[in-house]
């Protein structure tokens, strides 16, 4: 059956919360998926002790690993955050590029009018020479 824009489909559109939250929580985090501003603490258990951890207060232990509230490292948050500002300084250098780019192709044009028009002043300024040694040589005479 070919498909149709007029008639609603007969599937159901599908949610998937794990990649909201994984978009949410790129880079250095300031709230959790719950609306609280999650805190910079140091892990105090696990092989990762004393690294320093961005957590929603409302995480209590046996939810670690949930997906209702946001904990993230947070050498993976700055290094996300770098990669972000990497991705902005590399645009901001495209689009500089670009902007020099036109600017430079304005100023060769406006060069090339120039030379155009200095081109035609130097014969314009020949041709007068040429008609004040024409006169030159005619009061010369007199």
């Amino acid at each position: 059956m070919p498909y149709s824009y007029s008639q609603p489909s007969t599937s159901e559109a599908s949610w998937n919360s794990g990649e909201a939250n994984a978009d949410a929580n790129w880079g250095v985090p300031e709230k959790c998926f719950c609306g609280k501003p999650v805190k910079l603490e140091v892990c105090k258990t696990g092989y990762r002790q004393g690294d320093r951890v961005y957590k929603c207060p409302m995480l209590k232990a046996e939810e670690y690993e949930s997906r209702n509230h946001l904990i993230q490292w947070w050498d993976q948050a700055v290094t996300e955050e770098l990669e972000k500002v990497n991705h902005k300084l590399d645009s901001a250098l495209r689009h500089g590029q670009l902007a020099c780019n036109h600017a430079l192709e304005s100023i060769r044009e406006t060069v090339h009018l120039m030379q155009g028009e200095i081109e035609t002043l130097k014969e314009r300024l020949l041709a007068k020479e040429v008609e004040i040694d024409r006169l030159r040589a005619l009061l010369s005479t007199w």
